[in-house]
């Protein structure tokens, strides 16, 4: 059987096609037999496509009119075999969705009640699931996988937020996110060191863009940094991270901020982007602070002390720590932002193998031999992690 996965952000979609056929449920992520890449972010402007197949054949494009039926009908045209589930990334699952579900048309309008707290992403994902009903008829049939779905295990003292009892019955509290990455790392993490998840304390680092801790207990997300919306907790690419809200009455105050104005500044403007004054890119915020340039090292400095500071606190909520896991853009590809972690919790233990760390590590322990907690270099497979998670949930029917 096959499986297309859709993975849709703001302004692009993700796309994946996987060949079932054998594939165990824990198995080791497989690579697409398909994928595609569109990008609509230049509004004004025709979508960006680029196709590739395992048979090494690549297609690039552009579509005149960015609409999401047009896209899906052109990859659709592509498809070197037809699928018989689809599976959707959506970002904002609330306290209703603890697991992978069939998206029925009462789960879809469960799903939509979320849609003003992920303004920028659960409608448009919401949007492919209808087109994508249309495009393939009843006989592929649609779940969705929640970036929340994870954190639903949270304890009260974990996502309650220190703010009026009636925040709570408005659903205001902490759910937060990447989910799906968390998730397929830590379980990855169990592979690669041949242990089983459910005897590990594990803290797993998403640093990309946007970036988050979540400290995993026996598989179990037992508390994160991202709260009730992607903004807390670390400082990220261009998104401020936790910070005084204080600040927010002040700018409201005092210099007229309207709620469109903090959004921009917060998650736009923000982050190493705002630091630095240059760039969101860790990799051009560590090009200039090369050159010389404080504003960029400043940048780099509070982000790896926002890193390892959230680290450390995290620890408390496992009592401990076996391994601590990078991944995603940032965690995966940036040997200076782990190596500068490192040190900063070398008071607990960790100590970085530098010719390790240096060498473009993937899948493997980073760690000095014999030290504990272990550091590890995850990449972060999401696509495969819903689609698994999706057939999971259709259960045997498929095969």
């Amino acid at each position: 059987m096959h499986i297309l996965v859709f993975n849709a952000g703001s302004s692009s979609l993700k796309c994946h096609l996987f060949d079932w056929m054998g594939v165990a449920e824990h198995d080791t992520p497989k690579s697409a037999i398909w994928r595609a890449h569109v990008d609509w972010s230049r509004r004004s402007a025709p979508a960006r496509m680029t196709i590739e197949s395992a048979a090494s054949t690549k297609i690039e494009e552009e579509i005149s009119k960015p609409e999401i039926a047009s896209i899906l009908r052109r990859l659709a045209a592509t498809l070197p075999a037809s699928p018989e589930l689809a599976c959707h990334r959506i970002v904002h699952g609330g306290s209703l969705f603890a697991h992978a579900a069939e998206l029925t048309p009462e789960a879809q309008r469960k799903a939509m009640t979320f849609n003003h707290f992920a303004p920028s992403h659960n409608p448009i994902q919401l949007e492919i699931v209808d087109d994508a009903e249309v495009l393939f008829g009843p006989k592929v049939r649609q779940f969705g996988v929640f970036d929340t779905a994870f954190h639903a295990t949270l304890p009260p003292e974990e996502y309650v937020l220190a703010g009026p009892h009636h925040w709570r019955d408005r659903g205001i509290r902490r759910y937060g996110f990447h989910g799906i990455s968390h998730q397929n790392v830590s379980r990855r993490t169990a592979q690669l060191l041949g242990r089983d998840l459910r005897d590990l304390r594990l803290i797993t680092a998403h640093l990309g863009n946007g970036c988050s801790l979540a400290a995993i207990e026996g598989g179990i997300s037992v508390a994160t940094t991202m709260g009730f919306t992607p903004l807390d907790g670390l400082v990220m690419g261009t998104r401020s991270g936790s910070i005084d809200p204080g600040i927010l009455i002040h700018l409201v105050r005092q210099h007229g901020y309207s709620a469109e104005m903090l959004d921009a500044e917060l998650n736009k403007e923000s982050g190493l982007k705002g630091i630095s004054g240059i760039s969101g890119d860790m990799r051009e915020v560590l090009d200039a602070a090369a050159s010389g340039n404080n504003d960029a090292q400043l940048a780099f400095d509070m982000f790896t002390g926002s890193v390892a500071r959230h680290v450390a606190g995290l620890v408390t909520a496992l009592g401990g720590l076996d391994a601590l896991v990078f991944t995603a853009g940032i965690g995966e590809n940036s040997p200076e932002v782990r190596d500068a972690v490192a040190r900063k919790l070398r008071f607990m233990g960790i100590e970085i193998d530098q010719e390790v760390n240096n060498s473009k590590p993937i899948d493997q322990v980073i760690s000095k031999t014999g030290t504990r907690p272990l550091m590890l270099a995850v990449r972060s497979e999401e696509d495969w992690e819903i689609a698994r998670q999706c057939f999971a949930a259709a259960g045997s029917m498929l095969c």
